[in-house]
Protein backbone atom coordinates (compact mmCIF):
# COMPACT_ATOMS: atom_id res chain seq x y z
CA UNK A 1 0.00 0.00 0.00
CA UNK A 2 1.63 3.78 -1.48
CA UNK A 3 1.26 5.96 1.98
CA UNK A 4 2.19 9.66 2.38
CA UNK A 5 3.50 11.70 5.18
CA UNK A 6 2.18 15.13 6.32
CA UNK A 7 3.81 17.19 8.13
CA UNK A 8 3.27 20.80 10.38
CA UNK A 9 5.53 23.40 12.13
CA UNK A 10 4.31 26.50 13.18
CA UNK A 11 5.63 29.92 12.65
CA UNK A 12 7.91 30.04 16.04
CA UNK A 13 8.85 26.11 15.93
CA UNK A 14 12.24 25.10 15.62
CA UNK A 15 13.20 24.77 11.65
CA UNK A 16 14.15 21.35 11.92
CA UNK A 17 10.97 20.08 13.38
CA UNK A 18 9.88 19.01 10.51
CA UNK A 19 12.65 17.14 9.44
CA UNK A 20 12.35 15.42 12.59
CA UNK A 21 8.54 14.31 11.92
CA UNK A 22 9.59 12.98 8.55
CA UNK A 23 12.37 10.55 10.28
CA UNK A 24 10.19 9.53 12.87
CA UNK A 25 6.93 8.94 10.39
CA UNK A 26 9.35 7.27 8.29
CA UNK A 27 10.91 4.97 10.44
CA UNK A 28 7.00 4.13 11.47
CA UNK A 29 5.96 3.59 7.82
CA UNK A 30 8.89 0.94 7.84
CA UNK A 31 8.02 -0.93 10.47
CA UNK A 32 4.41 -1.14 9.13
CA UNK A 33 5.68 -2.11 5.41
CA UNK A 34 4.33 0.82 4.15
CA UNK A 35 5.86 2.31 0.97
CA UNK A 36 6.12 6.15 1.20
CA UNK A 37 5.23 7.57 -1.91
CA UNK A 38 5.14 11.78 -1.09
CA UNK A 39 5.80 13.76 1.31
CA UNK A 40 3.57 17.25 1.93
CA UNK A 41 5.39 19.78 4.28
CA UNK A 42 3.16 22.55 5.22
CA UNK A 43 6.67 24.76 7.85
CA UNK A 44 5.76 27.86 9.17
CA UNK A 45 2.21 28.12 9.03
CA UNK A 46 -0.46 27.82 11.70
CA UNK A 47 -2.52 25.07 12.70
CA UNK A 48 -5.62 27.12 12.87
CA UNK A 49 -5.07 27.97 9.25
CA UNK A 50 -7.56 26.06 6.64
CA UNK A 51 -5.44 27.27 3.86
CA UNK A 52 -2.59 25.84 4.45
CA UNK A 53 -1.10 24.68 0.29
CA UNK A 54 0.34 21.24 0.96
CA UNK A 55 -2.51 20.51 3.49
CA UNK A 56 -5.26 21.07 0.80
CA UNK A 57 -2.97 19.40 -1.53
CA UNK A 58 -3.08 16.24 0.41
CA UNK A 59 -7.15 16.16 0.70
CA UNK A 60 -7.12 16.92 -2.87
CA UNK A 61 -4.81 13.70 -3.77
CA UNK A 62 -7.03 11.80 -0.97
CA UNK A 63 -10.12 12.00 -3.18
CA UNK A 64 -8.35 11.14 -6.48
CA UNK A 65 -7.27 7.88 -4.20
CA UNK A 66 -3.39 8.59 -4.99
CA UNK A 67 -2.39 7.08 -1.73
CA UNK A 68 -4.11 4.57 0.61
CA UNK A 69 -2.52 5.48 4.16
CA UNK A 70 -1.63 9.13 6.10
CA UNK A 71 1.33 8.75 8.34
CA UNK A 72 1.39 12.29 10.94
CA UNK A 73 3.32 12.84 14.14
CA UNK A 74 0.73 13.94 15.90
CA UNK A 75 -2.85 14.39 14.98
CA UNK A 76 -2.12 18.39 16.15
CA UNK A 77 -0.16 18.22 12.40
CA UNK A 78 -3.52 18.37 11.03
CA UNK A 79 -4.88 21.30 12.61
CA UNK A 80 -5.50 22.55 15.59
CA UNK A 81 -9.14 23.64 14.71
CA UNK A 82 -11.11 20.95 15.83
CA UNK A 83 -14.20 21.15 13.89
CA UNK A 84 -12.12 21.51 10.48
CA UNK A 85 -9.58 18.56 12.17
CA UNK A 86 -12.62 16.32 12.61
CA UNK A 87 -14.20 17.21 8.66
CA UNK A 88 -10.78 16.64 7.19
CA UNK A 89 -10.40 13.15 9.50
CA UNK A 90 -13.83 11.78 8.41
CA UNK A 91 -13.20 13.26 4.25
CA UNK A 92 -10.04 10.78 4.32
CA UNK A 93 -11.65 8.18 6.30
CA UNK A 94 -14.45 8.07 3.45
CA UNK A 95 -11.71 7.45 0.70
CA UNK A 96 -10.42 4.69 2.54
CA UNK A 97 -7.41 5.99 3.49
CA UNK A 98 -5.73 4.76 6.62
CA UNK A 99 -4.36 7.19 9.38
CA UNK A 100 -1.83 6.49 11.53
CA UNK A 101 -0.09 9.30 14.16
CA UNK A 102 2.94 8.09 15.73
CA UNK A 103 0.95 8.34 19.41
CA UNK A 104 -1.05 5.61 18.71
CA UNK A 105 -3.81 6.82 16.72
CA UNK A 106 -4.70 3.96 13.30
CA UNK A 107 -7.98 3.60 11.86
CA UNK A 108 -7.44 0.31 11.36
CA UNK A 109 -6.74 -1.16 14.83
CA UNK A 110 -10.05 0.64 17.03
CA UNK A 111 -13.79 1.04 15.86
CA UNK A 112 -15.61 3.86 14.22
CA UNK A 113 -16.93 4.98 17.92
CA UNK A 114 -13.84 5.02 19.44
CA UNK A 115 -11.81 6.78 16.87
CA UNK A 116 -14.77 9.41 17.17
CA UNK A 117 -14.09 9.95 20.95
CA UNK A 118 -10.31 9.62 20.64
CA UNK A 119 -10.35 12.59 17.76
CA UNK A 120 -12.57 14.68 20.07
CA UNK A 121 -10.24 14.43 23.35
CA UNK A 122 -6.97 15.10 21.10
CA UNK A 123 -8.91 17.96 18.75
CA UNK A 124 -9.93 19.57 22.54
CA UNK A 125 -6.33 19.43 23.89
CA UNK A 126 -4.53 20.52 20.64
CA UNK A 127 -7.70 24.02 20.45
CA UNK A 128 -6.99 24.28 24.29
CA UNK A 129 -2.97 24.38 23.85
CA UNK A 130 -3.36 27.36 21.06
CA UNK A 131 -5.85 29.23 23.66
CA UNK A 132 -3.54 28.50 26.33
CA UNK A 133 -0.25 29.66 24.35
CA UNK A 134 -2.15 32.87 23.60
CA UNK A 135 -2.90 33.74 26.83
CA UNK A 136 0.46 33.00 28.05
CA UNK A 137 1.85 35.27 24.87
CA UNK A 138 -0.46 38.12 25.80
CA UNK A 139 0.63 38.04 29.65
CA UNK A 140 4.51 38.13 29.04
CA UNK A 141 3.60 40.86 26.37
CA UNK A 142 1.47 42.55 29.14
CA UNK A 143 4.21 42.45 30.95
CA UNK A 144 6.73 44.17 29.06
CA UNK A 145 4.12 46.83 28.67
CA UNK A 146 4.31 47.27 32.21
CA UNK A 147 7.90 47.85 32.33
CA UNK A 148 7.87 50.58 29.83
CA UNK A 149 8.82 48.77 26.90
CA UNK A 150 7.23 48.46 23.09
CA UNK A 151 5.20 45.40 22.30
CA UNK A 152 3.99 46.05 19.06
CA UNK A 153 5.58 45.85 15.63
CA UNK A 154 7.45 48.98 13.44
CA UNK A 155 5.04 51.28 12.82
CA UNK A 156 6.14 53.86 10.09
CA UNK A 157 8.19 56.96 11.84
CA UNK A 158 9.83 54.44 14.14
CA UNK A 159 12.66 52.55 14.00
CA UNK A 160 13.07 49.34 17.08
CA UNK A 161 16.00 49.59 19.40
CA UNK A 162 17.19 47.04 21.48
CA UNK A 163 16.93 47.35 25.42
CA UNK A 164 19.87 45.17 26.59
CA UNK A 165 20.50 44.33 30.66
CA UNK A 166 23.05 45.82 32.52
CA UNK A 167 23.84 43.04 34.62
CA UNK A 168 22.72 39.78 32.63
CA UNK A 169 24.31 37.89 29.78
CA UNK A 170 23.17 35.53 27.49
CA UNK A 171 24.60 32.03 26.92
CA UNK A 172 27.09 34.07 23.76
CA UNK A 173 28.00 36.45 26.92
CA UNK A 174 26.77 39.52 25.22
CA UNK A 175 24.28 41.91 27.35
CA UNK A 176 20.68 40.01 27.91
CA UNK A 177 18.06 41.41 25.39
CA UNK A 178 15.17 42.68 27.57
CA UNK A 179 12.89 44.49 25.58
CA UNK A 180 12.49 46.83 22.74
CA UNK A 181 11.68 50.59 22.95
CA UNK A 182 10.67 52.99 19.91
CA UNK A 183 13.05 55.63 18.56
CA UNK A 184 11.67 58.34 15.75
CA UNK A 185 13.31 58.60 12.50
CA UNK A 186 13.28 62.14 10.62
CA UNK A 187 13.35 61.51 7.45
CA UNK A 188 10.00 59.04 7.70
CA UNK A 189 8.46 61.67 10.95
CA UNK A 190 8.60 64.62 7.99
CA UNK A 191 6.40 62.55 5.75
CA UNK A 192 4.28 61.50 8.73
CA UNK A 193 3.79 65.05 9.54
CA UNK A 194 3.38 65.83 5.91
CA UNK A 195 0.20 63.73 5.79
CA UNK A 196 -1.44 64.93 8.90
CA UNK A 197 -1.10 68.03 7.61
CA UNK A 198 -2.45 67.75 4.38
CA UNK A 199 -5.04 66.32 5.59
CA UNK A 200 -5.75 68.86 8.35
CA UNK A 201 -5.71 70.90 5.32
CA UNK A 202 -8.78 69.31 3.30
CA UNK A 203 -6.60 66.57 1.38
CA UNK A 204 -8.07 63.40 0.29
CA UNK A 205 -6.30 60.43 1.47
CA UNK A 206 -6.16 59.35 -1.91
CA UNK A 207 -5.11 62.65 -3.26
CA UNK A 208 -1.67 62.29 -0.19
CA UNK A 209 -1.10 58.72 -1.59
CA UNK A 210 -1.01 59.33 -5.42
CA UNK A 211 1.57 62.47 -4.48
CA UNK A 212 3.74 60.25 -2.52
CA UNK A 213 4.00 57.60 -5.12
CA UNK A 214 4.48 59.91 -7.44
CA UNK A 215 7.73 61.32 -5.80
CA UNK A 216 8.78 57.91 -5.54
CA UNK A 217 8.76 58.33 -1.22
CA UNK A 218 9.27 54.61 0.15
CA UNK A 219 5.90 53.21 1.76
CA UNK A 220 5.52 51.22 5.10
CA UNK A 221 5.08 47.74 3.46
CA UNK A 222 8.73 48.63 1.12
CA UNK A 223 10.80 47.80 4.13
CA UNK A 224 8.64 44.19 5.00
CA UNK A 225 9.42 40.32 3.98
CA UNK A 226 5.97 40.51 1.75
CA UNK A 227 6.30 38.02 -1.16
CA UNK A 228 2.51 38.74 -2.09
CA UNK A 229 0.06 41.79 -1.97
CA UNK A 230 1.23 45.02 -1.41
CA UNK A 231 5.58 45.48 -1.67
CA UNK A 232 5.81 49.15 -2.90
CA UNK A 233 3.51 52.14 -3.14
CA UNK A 234 1.48 53.90 -0.91
CA UNK A 235 -2.04 53.15 -1.04
CA UNK A 236 -5.29 55.35 0.64
CA UNK A 237 -6.04 52.95 3.15
CA UNK A 238 -2.19 52.91 4.63
CA UNK A 239 -2.87 56.75 4.72
CA UNK A 240 -6.55 56.38 7.01
CA UNK A 241 -4.37 53.90 9.57
CA UNK A 242 -1.90 56.78 10.05
CA UNK A 243 -4.21 59.12 10.35
CA UNK A 244 -6.06 56.75 13.44
CA UNK A 245 -3.19 55.88 15.38
CA UNK A 246 -2.75 57.80 18.31
CA UNK A 247 0.74 56.65 18.96
CA UNK A 248 1.71 60.01 16.42
CA UNK A 249 -0.11 62.22 19.21
CA UNK A 250 2.32 60.20 22.09
CA UNK A 251 -0.52 58.13 23.31
CA UNK A 252 0.54 54.12 23.39
CA UNK A 253 -2.36 52.22 24.18
CA UNK A 254 -1.85 48.32 24.76
CA UNK A 255 -4.52 45.35 25.21
CA UNK A 256 -7.53 47.81 23.04
CA UNK A 257 -8.16 45.50 20.09
CA UNK A 258 -7.59 41.67 19.72
CA UNK A 259 -7.79 39.35 16.49
CA UNK A 260 -11.45 37.38 16.18
CA UNK A 261 -11.28 34.75 14.07
CA UNK A 262 -15.30 33.65 13.08
CA UNK A 263 -16.31 30.33 12.67
CA UNK A 264 -15.12 29.28 8.39
CA UNK A 265 -13.89 32.89 7.93
CA UNK A 266 -10.41 34.68 8.20
CA UNK A 267 -9.08 36.95 11.38
CA UNK A 268 -10.72 40.30 11.89
CA UNK A 269 -9.68 43.08 14.28
CA UNK A 270 -12.22 43.90 17.19
CA UNK A 271 -12.11 46.38 19.95
CA UNK A 272 -11.99 45.30 23.71
CA UNK A 273 -14.00 46.80 26.28
CA UNK A 274 -12.76 49.79 27.54
CA UNK A 275 -12.24 48.25 30.52
CA UNK A 276 -9.36 46.18 29.54
CA UNK A 277 -7.93 48.96 27.47
CA UNK A 278 -4.09 50.31 28.84
CA UNK A 279 -3.14 53.76 28.13
CA UNK A 280 0.55 55.10 28.72
CA UNK A 281 1.53 58.64 27.38
CA UNK A 282 4.98 58.54 25.71
CA UNK A 283 5.53 62.29 24.68
CA UNK A 284 9.10 61.44 23.38
CA UNK A 285 7.18 59.69 20.62
CA UNK A 286 5.15 62.47 19.13
CA UNK A 287 5.53 63.30 15.82
CA UNK A 288 2.18 64.82 15.24
CA UNK A 289 1.94 68.60 16.98
CA UNK A 290 -1.49 68.28 19.61
CA UNK A 291 -3.47 70.71 17.27
CA UNK A 292 -3.01 69.11 14.23
CA UNK A 293 -3.76 65.97 15.73
CA UNK A 294 -7.02 67.81 17.25
CA UNK A 295 -7.73 69.04 13.92
CA UNK A 296 -7.57 65.52 11.97
CA UNK A 297 -9.45 63.39 14.67
CA UNK A 298 -12.45 66.15 13.73
CA UNK A 299 -12.46 65.64 10.46
CA UNK A 300 -12.47 61.85 10.49
CA UNK A 301 -15.40 62.14 12.98
CA UNK A 302 -17.42 64.30 10.42
CA UNK A 303 -16.57 62.16 7.16
CA UNK A 304 -17.51 58.99 9.52
CA UNK A 305 -21.15 60.08 10.33
CA UNK A 306 -21.73 60.88 6.65
CA UNK A 307 -24.04 58.18 4.91
CA UNK A 308 -22.06 55.82 2.66
CA UNK A 309 -22.58 54.71 -0.70
CA UNK A 310 -22.34 50.84 -0.19
CA UNK A 311 -21.89 50.21 -3.88
CA UNK A 312 -18.71 51.82 -4.01
CA UNK A 313 -17.28 49.35 -1.56
CA UNK A 314 -15.36 47.00 -2.63
CA UNK A 315 -16.07 43.27 -2.05
CA UNK A 316 -19.81 43.82 -2.04
CA UNK A 317 -22.67 42.34 -4.04
CA UNK A 318 -22.19 42.67 -7.74
CA UNK A 319 -25.40 44.49 -8.90
CA UNK A 320 -24.21 45.79 -12.57
CA UNK A 321 -23.59 43.44 -15.92
CA UNK A 322 -19.70 43.89 -15.53
CA UNK A 323 -19.10 43.92 -12.14
CA UNK A 324 -16.44 41.49 -11.32
CA UNK A 325 -15.69 40.87 -14.90
CA UNK A 326 -13.85 43.84 -15.88
CA UNK A 327 -9.95 43.85 -15.04
CA UNK A 328 -7.09 46.06 -15.50
CA UNK A 329 -4.83 45.32 -18.42
CA UNK A 330 -2.15 47.20 -16.87
CA UNK A 331 -1.79 45.52 -13.63
CA UNK A 332 -4.63 42.83 -13.15
CA UNK A 333 -6.27 44.69 -10.78
CA UNK A 334 -10.43 44.79 -11.09
CA UNK A 335 -11.77 48.01 -11.98
CA UNK A 336 -14.61 48.88 -9.80
CA UNK A 337 -17.22 51.56 -8.81
CA UNK A 338 -15.42 55.04 -8.20
CA UNK A 339 -18.84 57.21 -8.18
CA UNK A 340 -22.22 56.11 -9.45
CA UNK A 341 -21.56 56.00 -12.99
CA UNK A 342 -17.76 55.68 -13.62
CA UNK A 343 -15.59 52.58 -13.80
CA UNK A 344 -12.30 52.30 -12.92
CA UNK A 345 -8.96 50.47 -12.28
CA UNK A 346 -8.73 49.84 -8.22
CA UNK A 347 -5.52 49.82 -7.85
CA UNK A 348 -5.17 53.44 -9.80
CA UNK A 349 -8.27 54.45 -7.74
CA UNK A 350 -6.25 53.22 -4.27
CA UNK A 351 -3.46 56.07 -4.68
CA UNK A 352 -2.68 55.48 -8.12
CA UNK A 353 -0.52 52.13 -7.65
CA UNK A 354 -1.41 51.51 -11.39
CA UNK A 355 -0.40 53.89 -14.75
CA UNK A 356 -3.86 52.98 -15.79
CA UNK A 357 -5.79 55.96 -14.59
CA UNK A 358 -8.45 56.00 -17.18
CA UNK A 359 -12.33 56.11 -16.41
CA UNK A 360 -15.34 54.46 -18.24
CA UNK A 361 -19.10 55.18 -17.64
CA UNK A 362 -20.79 51.84 -16.70
CA UNK A 363 -23.53 52.27 -19.32
CA UNK A 364 -21.11 53.13 -21.86
CA UNK A 365 -18.85 50.27 -21.43
CA UNK A 366 -21.96 47.55 -21.05
CA UNK A 367 -23.36 49.11 -24.36
CA UNK A 368 -20.10 49.09 -26.03
CA UNK A 369 -19.15 45.77 -25.14
CA UNK A 370 -22.44 43.67 -24.72
CA UNK A 371 -24.33 45.05 -27.69
CA UNK A 372 -21.78 43.02 -30.10
CA UNK A 373 -22.51 40.49 -28.26
CA UNK A 374 -25.86 40.68 -29.05
CA UNK A 375 -26.09 41.27 -32.80
CA UNK A 376 -22.71 39.36 -33.52
CA UNK A 377 -21.79 36.54 -31.40
CA UNK A 378 -25.28 35.37 -30.71
CA UNK A 379 -26.99 36.21 -33.76
CA UNK A 380 -28.67 33.52 -35.72
CA UNK A 381 -26.54 33.28 -38.70
CA UNK A 382 -23.36 33.37 -36.13
CA UNK A 383 -24.84 30.58 -34.06
CA UNK A 384 -25.69 28.21 -37.44
CA UNK A 385 -22.09 28.66 -37.76
CA UNK A 386 -21.65 26.90 -34.88
CA UNK A 387 -23.87 24.23 -35.51
CA UNK A 388 -22.57 23.17 -38.70
CA UNK A 389 -18.94 23.26 -37.45
CA UNK A 390 -20.24 21.30 -34.74
CA UNK A 391 -22.11 18.80 -36.88
CA UNK A 392 -18.66 18.34 -38.87
CA UNK A 393 -16.50 17.73 -35.86
CA UNK A 394 -19.11 14.97 -34.68
CA UNK A 395 -19.78 13.63 -37.76
CA UNK A 396 -15.68 13.03 -37.86
CA UNK A 397 -16.08 11.46 -34.40
CA UNK A 398 -18.91 9.25 -34.44
CA UNK A 399 -17.14 7.85 -37.65
CA UNK A 400 -13.98 6.93 -35.53
CA UNK A 401 -16.21 5.50 -33.14
CA UNK A 402 -18.01 3.36 -35.55
CA UNK A 403 -14.59 2.02 -36.48
CA UNK A 404 -13.75 1.42 -32.41
CA UNK A 405 -17.52 -0.60 -31.82
CA UNK A 406 -15.92 -3.77 -34.25
CA UNK A 407 -13.48 -4.13 -31.34
CA UNK A 408 -15.53 -3.42 -28.04
CA UNK A 409 -17.09 -6.78 -27.82
CA UNK A 410 -13.58 -8.92 -28.14
CA UNK A 411 -11.83 -6.01 -25.94
CA UNK A 412 -14.84 -6.40 -23.44
CA UNK A 413 -14.51 -10.22 -23.43
CA UNK A 414 -11.27 -10.31 -22.53
CA UNK A 415 -11.48 -8.03 -19.65
CA UNK A 416 -14.40 -9.83 -17.84
CA UNK A 417 -12.38 -12.89 -18.15
CA UNK A 418 -9.13 -10.85 -16.55
CA UNK A 419 -11.60 -9.61 -13.80
CA UNK A 420 -12.74 -12.83 -12.82
CA UNK A 421 -8.95 -14.39 -13.00
CA UNK A 422 -8.27 -11.51 -10.35
CA UNK A 423 -11.21 -11.84 -8.37
CA UNK A 424 -10.27 -15.36 -7.68
CA UNK A 425 -6.85 -14.36 -7.10
CA UNK A 426 -8.15 -12.25 -4.09
CA UNK A 427 -10.64 -15.03 -2.73
CA UNK A 428 -7.84 -17.80 -2.73
CA UNK A 429 -4.94 -15.26 -2.00
CA UNK A 430 -1.77 -14.57 -3.78
CA UNK A 431 2.10 -14.57 -3.03
CA UNK A 432 2.87 -11.60 -4.91
CA UNK A 433 0.83 -9.20 -4.72
CA UNK A 434 -1.45 -7.72 -1.34
CA UNK A 435 -5.38 -8.09 -1.53
CA UNK A 436 -5.92 -3.81 -1.28
CA UNK A 437 -3.25 -3.92 -4.50
CA UNK A 438 -5.66 -6.56 -6.51
CA UNK A 439 -8.46 -4.43 -5.68
CA UNK A 440 -6.80 -1.72 -7.05
CA UNK A 441 -6.17 -3.45 -10.26
CA UNK A 442 -9.26 -4.97 -10.71
CA UNK A 443 -11.27 -0.98 -9.82
CA UNK A 444 -9.13 -0.17 -13.56
CA UNK A 445 -10.22 -3.15 -15.10
CA UNK A 446 -14.01 -2.35 -14.14
CA UNK A 447 -13.34 1.23 -15.73
CA UNK A 448 -11.84 0.25 -18.75
CA UNK A 449 -14.31 -1.98 -19.50
CA UNK A 450 -17.26 0.84 -18.38
CA UNK A 451 -15.37 3.27 -20.80
CA UNK A 452 -15.73 0.78 -23.67
CA UNK A 453 -19.20 -0.69 -23.16
CA UNK A 454 -20.16 3.20 -23.15
CA UNK A 455 -18.57 3.21 -26.47
CA UNK A 456 -20.45 0.82 -28.04
CA UNK A 457 -23.41 2.22 -27.04
CA UNK A 458 -22.92 5.64 -27.70
CA UNK A 459 -25.10 6.96 -29.79
CA UNK A 460 -25.71 10.48 -31.94
CA UNK A 461 -29.48 11.36 -30.85
CA UNK A 462 -28.12 13.08 -27.62
CA UNK A 463 -25.78 15.09 -30.25
CA UNK A 464 -28.72 15.90 -32.44
CA UNK A 465 -30.75 17.15 -29.84
CA UNK A 466 -27.93 19.46 -28.35
CA UNK A 467 -27.29 20.89 -32.15
CA UNK A 468 -31.34 21.20 -32.42
CA UNK A 469 -31.09 23.33 -29.10
CA UNK A 470 -29.01 25.62 -29.79
CA UNK A 471 -30.44 28.61 -31.58
CA UNK A 472 -32.82 28.76 -28.71
CA UNK A 473 -29.70 28.81 -26.18
CA UNK A 474 -28.35 31.46 -28.19
CA UNK A 475 -31.85 33.64 -28.08
CA UNK A 476 -32.42 32.49 -24.57
CA UNK A 477 -29.21 34.44 -23.77
CA UNK A 478 -30.12 37.51 -26.03
CA UNK A 479 -33.22 38.33 -24.33
CA UNK A 480 -31.80 37.74 -20.77
CA UNK A 481 -28.90 40.74 -21.72
CA UNK A 482 -31.14 42.57 -23.48
CA UNK A 483 -33.25 42.86 -20.02
CA UNK A 484 -30.33 43.57 -18.36
CA UNK A 485 -29.19 46.28 -20.69
CA UNK A 486 -32.62 48.34 -19.88
CA UNK A 487 -31.70 49.15 -16.28
CA UNK A 488 -33.45 46.81 -14.03
CA UNK A 489 -31.24 45.67 -10.95
CA UNK A 490 -32.50 42.50 -11.19
CA UNK A 491 -32.80 41.96 -14.66
CA UNK A 492 -28.92 43.17 -14.64
CA UNK A 493 -27.83 40.65 -12.00
CA UNK A 494 -29.48 37.84 -13.80
CA UNK A 495 -28.30 38.85 -17.13
CA UNK A 496 -24.63 39.11 -14.94
CA UNK A 497 -24.81 35.56 -14.67
CA UNK A 498 -25.19 34.99 -18.99
CA UNK A 499 -22.03 37.75 -19.50
CA UNK A 500 -19.82 35.36 -16.89
CA UNK A 501 -20.62 32.32 -18.96
CA UNK A 502 -20.43 33.84 -22.67
CA UNK A 503 -17.46 36.14 -21.83
CA UNK A 504 -15.68 34.36 -19.39
CA UNK A 505 -13.89 35.84 -15.66
CA UNK A 506 -11.92 38.37 -17.50
CA UNK A 507 -12.74 41.33 -19.68
CA UNK A 508 -9.32 43.31 -20.15
CA UNK A 509 -9.23 46.99 -20.97
CA UNK A 510 -6.21 48.43 -22.17
CA UNK A 511 -5.13 51.86 -23.04
CA UNK A 512 -5.56 52.77 -26.63
CA UNK A 513 -2.68 53.23 -28.35
CA UNK A 514 -2.79 56.66 -28.54
CA UNK A 515 -4.11 56.80 -25.58
CA UNK A 516 -7.51 58.91 -24.47
CA UNK A 517 -10.12 55.84 -24.25
CA UNK A 518 -9.52 52.03 -23.09
CA UNK A 519 -9.50 49.23 -25.72
CA UNK A 520 -11.92 45.58 -24.25
CA UNK A 521 -9.99 42.62 -24.58
CA UNK A 522 -12.41 39.24 -24.64
CA UNK A 523 -13.04 35.95 -25.67
CA UNK A 524 -16.44 34.35 -26.49
CA UNK A 525 -17.02 31.36 -24.98
CA UNK A 526 -18.52 28.78 -27.14
CA UNK A 527 -18.98 26.05 -24.44
CA UNK A 528 -21.75 27.86 -22.75
CA UNK A 529 -23.98 28.00 -25.39
CA UNK A 530 -23.92 24.10 -25.16
CA UNK A 531 -24.11 23.68 -21.63
CA UNK A 532 -27.33 26.07 -22.36
CA UNK A 533 -29.06 23.69 -25.42
CA UNK A 534 -27.96 21.00 -22.51
CA UNK A 535 -29.78 22.78 -19.87
CA UNK A 536 -27.47 23.31 -17.79
CA UNK A 537 -28.00 26.85 -17.87
CA UNK A 538 -31.53 28.28 -16.14
CA UNK A 539 -32.80 31.79 -16.31
CA UNK A 540 -29.99 33.85 -14.13
CA UNK A 541 -30.94 32.26 -10.45
CA UNK A 542 -29.12 30.30 -7.69
CA UNK A 543 -26.19 28.17 -9.68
Amino acid sequence: MSAVIYVRASTGEQVSSCDQQVSECTERAKQLGLKIAHVYKDQGISGARHDRPEYLKMLDAAGRKEFGALLLWKQSRLGRDQPEVERAMRRLEFHGVRIVTLDGYDTSASSLKNRKLIRVVKGAMDEAYLDDLRDDTLRGQTDQYLKGFWCGGRPYGYRLVEVTSKTETDVYDRPKRIGSRLEIVPEQAKIVREIFERYAHGASPQRIAADLNERKVRSPGSTWKRKKRRCTGWARSAIWQMLRNPLYSGTYYWKKTQWIKPEGGRRVVKLRKKEEWMRRDEPELAIVKPAVWKIVQERLSANAGKPKDKRLRSGGKAVYMLSGILRCGVCESHFVMDSKTHYRCGKALDGKGCKNTLRVRRDVAEQVILRPVINELLSPEFVDEIVQEMRAYYDKRMAELRTKRDLVPAEVEELNKRIARLQDRVKNGDPDLAADELVGIIERAEAKRAELMAVATSGDKSMAKVLHALPAAAAQYRQQITKGLQGNPTEAGRARIGVRRLLGDSIKLLPAAGGGYLVAHLEFQRAALVAAATGSVGSGGRI
